[in-house]
């Protein structure tokens, strides 16, 4: 059942939208000011809100603004309704992340036929997103075992190695086995972490909650980072001499660990 806040400060308004709405089947919470919205919202996170503009409290572009700003609400759809109909209103609402505005008085049909409107594109955007993780997982599946073999025969040839000849391998050669072992292990892990983040990514891509759980760090100093980070990397390759930055610093939404990797 579709959880819908109706958020209206006219009693008469309220309850007839309440009534309609709970004929049709859904779940309605409903308040009487902004401020009361928002706290119902972030307490029961409704699958749309509908929101009137002129209100006390909080108007319904500051609950707009409050909605947007929270992770846990930032994907909600939300309607405005209101007796302000002017162009300046609407294109102010749309601004601020508005998924549609109608005009009171709005009649039954129209309500409903904006609210069906809203749960019809979520979905399609929900089957979209379905679809990409499908499509996801076929590409692992298919490039990690090839991906993978590489650095596990390098440790599978190596342990035989080991096994086969330890009675006859002196200690040079032993400590040689052992940082092959060593080497080949690294590159698994950091290939198994590279394809971890991957998913990751792609999964959190077409989900504005999570996107914004990824910006919460930030990493003040990016320049020290980027460069310290590309430098480990060229020596690791042998070619400092070949790297050349031109940054400028910069404030991240991103933690210094994810923007280092």
């Amino acid at each position: 059942m579709k959880k819908i806040l109706v958020i209206e400060d006219d009693h008469t308004i309220r309850e007839s939208i309440v009534e309609l709405l709970t004929l049709e089947g859904f779940d309605v919470l409903d308040a009487a000011d902004g401020r009361i919205g928002v706290q119902l919202a972030q307490q029961y996170l409704p699958d749309l809100v509908l929101c009137d503009v002129m209100m006390p409290q909080l108007d319904g572009y500051q609950v707009l603004t409050q909605l947007r700003s929270n992770a846990s609400t930032t994907a909600i759809p939300l309607i405005f309704l209101t007796a302000r109909g002017s162009k300046g209103d609407f294109r102010q609402g749309m601004d601020l992340g508005a998924d549609d505005f109608l005009t009171k008085p709005c009649t039954s049909a129209a309500l409903l036929a904006a609210i069906a409107s809203r749960f019809e594109k979520q979905a399609a955007i929900l089957n979209q997103s379905q679809k990409q993780l499908e499509s996801l997982r076929n590409s692992i599946a298919l490039s990690l075992p090839h991906e993978l073999r590489t650095p596990l025969n390098g440790i599978l040839g190596l342990a035989e190695v080991l096994i086969d000849d330890h009675d006859r391998i002196d200690r040079h050669d032993l400590l040689e086995v052992a940082k092959g072992i060593h080497s080949a292990a690294n590159r698994l892990y950091r290939m198994i972490q590279n394809f971890l983040l991957y998913a990751e990514l792609e999964l959190i891509a077409h989900d504005p909650v999570r996107v914004e759980g990824f910006r919460a760090g930030e990493t003040a100093c990016s320049y020290d980072l980027i460069a310290s980070t590309a430098t480990a990397i060229a020596m690791r390759a042998g070619r400092e001499a070949d790297l050349h930055l031109d940054l400028q610093d910069t404030t991240v939404r991103m933690s210094d660990m994810r923007l280092k990797k």
